[in-house]
């Protein structure tokens, strides 16, 4: 019998409340403060940000419809953390102010590399600078 995985603790469990929002009250997210909510969601096995990783592609704002969507790719298809990555990306981003709609779509194309995709501190991470 396979011994139980045992998950990491959520970043939705991390409180969002205290996120420093340079927007004002009852304005929508900034690009910039998505992403910012987004580096609490970590690759379990690697450690290591969606954001640094690089595997967040776009952010799309609707602000008048009170939507997000996010395109983003996993490490890898057969990913065991895909379902999970994507409900913590899911969460963490709906908990935002004046958020009332989030989509998270898994896409594929380009394939993930993190020579071309992860940031500077993933790279450094992942040992390839």
């Amino acid at each position: 019998m396979a011994e139980p995985i045992e998950l990491p603790p959520s970043p939705i469990d991390k409180p969002v409340d205290g996120l420093p929002l340079s927007s004002a009250p009852g304005t929508f997210p900034t690009e910039e403060e998505i992403t910012s909510v987004l580096m609490a969601v970590e690759d379990p096995e690697m450690h290591i940000s969606i954001i640094d990783l690089g595997l967040v592609y776009k952010i799309n704002r609707e602000p008048e419809l009170g939507k997000v969507t996010i395109d983003m790719t996993l490490t890898t298809p057969a990913c065991p953390y895909g379902p999970q990555l994507l409900s913590f990306t899911h969460s963490v981003v709906s908990r935002l102010p004046n958020v009332k709609e989030v989509k998270v779509n898994p896409v594929w194309t380009p394939k993930w590399d993190p020579h071309q995709h992860a940031s500077d501190v993933g790279k450094m991470m992942l040992g390839l600078l």
